[in-house]
């Protein structure tokens, strides 16, 4: 892809946001984002509201009233599928955009969003999937206090790069955007959503009250896979908003177990010719453990205990075999899923 023009089939940037049950406040935030945003010049927006199957439908929100009918170029509709791999593949098929942007229930973009995305998407036509370079996570008032702790901002997707990051690389890399305002051209979007509805993505990712992300490391695999970079934008500036539910220690253990139970299945459904680690899910913990250092506060250490868990459990998945009953047993007993 290097040394190419990107030449925009449409000058249209697509929002796309999947909510189930949202909170009022942190919806609101996000609205008013988005309503705030600057478009580029030349450029148009369109903002597709998917309802996954929220116990009471978000369209008798006055929040999300009042927005639709202040922007004709919003619109709602529901899908009850469950998993949101699934879910967002049939967002992007419905969508029209050159640029597919990926705005969560709880993000604040800043307004000047959009302009940098075009920016970088013009400028850097090998480019593929754009993430925010800088991601500030906003706790509550009422946030306990090993909220604070460097490791759990970082789960909930804190980064801050001084300058742009471009690179790709079958490893994952620190500068890969997590689903959090990460953007993606259509192309690579589409090879992502043409590949859920072969039925080669079969992730279970995130359903019901399983937490795993398995999705959107895929659609940064996918744009690896198609030959495009991926890149971090520190002009690409967002706030993610945390509400108190998230933040208890079972909450917590069990994102960072279905973080660690998708991501390696997630991959090898990308990269299906890579051969399978060993399945030894006794090692996997091991090796998890070892990196966990000593003196952490009782709920972080329990946290990062649970990726032990999920890196063995991932390891059943790719083989395709039933989990030992011991980590069957540790699995219930901890809680994490």
């Amino acid at each position: 892809m290097r040394g190419c023009t990107f030449v925009p089939v449409t000058s249209l940037i697509s929002l796309i946001t999947c909510s189930r049950d949202p909170d009022d406040e942190a919806f609101t935030a996000t609205l008013s984002s988005v309503s705030a945003l600057r478009v580029p010049a030349g450029w148009s927006v369109e903002h597709l509201l998917v309802d996954n199957g929220s116990v009471e439908s978000i369209a008798n929100r006055p929040l999300v009233r009042r927005y639709l009918a202040a922007h004709s170029w919003a619109s709602l509709t529901r899908d009850d599928t469950e998993g949101l791999a699934f879910v967002r593949a049939h967002a992007i098929r419905a969508s029209r955009g050159e640029l597919v942007l990926t705005v969560d229930d709880d993000n604040v973009l800043d307004p000047g969003y959009l302009e940098a995305l075009v920016a970088a998407a013009v400028s850097m036509p090998e480019v593929g999937v754009f993430g925010a370079g800088h991601i500030e996570v906003i706790l509550p008032g009422d946030a306990p206090e090993w909220a604070s702790d460097p490791w759990v901002r970082q789960l909930f997707q804190e980064r801050s790069f001084p300058a742009p990051v471009v690179a790709a690389s079958l490893a994952w890399q620190a500068h890969y955007p997590p689903g959090t305002g990460m953007a993606v051209r259509r192309a690579v979007a589409m090879a992502f959503a043409d590949a859920v509805e072969r039925g080669e993505i079969r992730n279970v990712s995130r359903t019901g009250e399983r937490l795993g992300g398995g999705e959107d490391a895929q659609i940064v695999w996918f744009c690896v896979r198609s030959g495009f970079l991926v890149g971090a934008f520190p002009s690409m500036r967002l706030r993610h908003v945390i509400s108190s539910l998230r933040l208890t220690p079972a909450y917590v253990a069990r994102l960072v177990f279905g973080i660690h139970e998708s991501a390696p299945p997630a991959r090898h459904e990308v990269f299906t010719d890579e051969h399978l680690p060993p399945l030894v899910p006794l090692r996997a913990i091991y090796r998890a453990l070892r990196g966990i250092p000593r003196g952490l506060h009782p709920v972080v250490r329990n946290a990062r205990l649970a990726t032990a868990l999920g890196d063995a459990a991932a390891l059943c998945l790719m083989h395709k075999r039933p989990e030992p009953w011991w980590l069957r047993a540790l699995i219930t007993r901890t809680g994490v899923r």
